[in-house]
């Protein structure tokens, strides 16, 4: 049984509604919800409250056999997290490598370039935007790489909150990149073609 399994349980025996220990305990119904659905590890403070609310000590929701089942969701969360990193990480790796280094066109024997890479075709056109563009990717690229390296730093400790705005952040960059490579296709389709060929 996890914390967030003992914290409903305990609720439900003693009747009481949600809304009810959240006014009790002055937990926000939100996180309650959370805490009991096992999406948000309760801190000692929180345990201490609710503890105050079903009248009872704080080993009765916390204890050997609720941490270790916790620590198991816990670690799920937090792997599904590193995952999404790595995932950013490859894609901002991608943009910045592939798509926005000049020097991959690709020239045949006469020295005439066959194939642009997309940071030539937009500079071409005298389109800033690919400034814009791998200027987010790079920001991407290092938020990633921050949160991986973070991850396994035991001196980073970052709360769920931090953790959910900064992946807002990072989904955010790459629609923005994403969004700037169909703007560039759409816009210069015909030359584009030099790209797939």
């Amino acid at each position: 049984m996890t914390i967030g399994q003992r914290i409903t349980e305990l609720r439900e025996n003693r009747n009481l509604e949600l809304e009810k220990v959240s006014e009790k305990s002055n937990i926000p119904l939100k996180k309650l919800k959370k805490i009991e659905n096992d999406l948000y590890i309760p801190t000692r403070e929180e345990v201490q409250a609710l503890s105050s609310v079903f009248e009872i000590e704080e080993k009765e929701i916390v204890n050997e056999e609720t941490r270790q089942s916790t620590l198991k969701i816990e670690a799920k969360i937090s792997l599904n997290n590193l995952v999404y990193w790595i995932m950013n990480l490859v894609v901002y790796l991608f943009f910045i490598i592939v798509a926005f280094i000049p020097t991959l066109n690709v020239k045949g024997e006469n020295e005439e370039i066959i194939t642009y890479s997309l940071n030539s075709l937009m500079m071409a056109k005298g389109n800033a935007i690919v400034l814009v563009a791998y200027i987010f990717s790079v920001l991407g690229f290092v938020i990633s790489l921050g949160m991986i390296v973070g991850r396994y730093n035991s001196k980073v400790k970052l709360t769920e909150k931090v953790i959910n705005i900064i992946n807002i952040i990072l989904l955010a960059i790459l629609i923005l990149v994403i969004v700037t490579i169909f703007v560039v296709v759409f816009t210069y389709s015909n030359d584009f073609v030099s790209l797939i060929i």
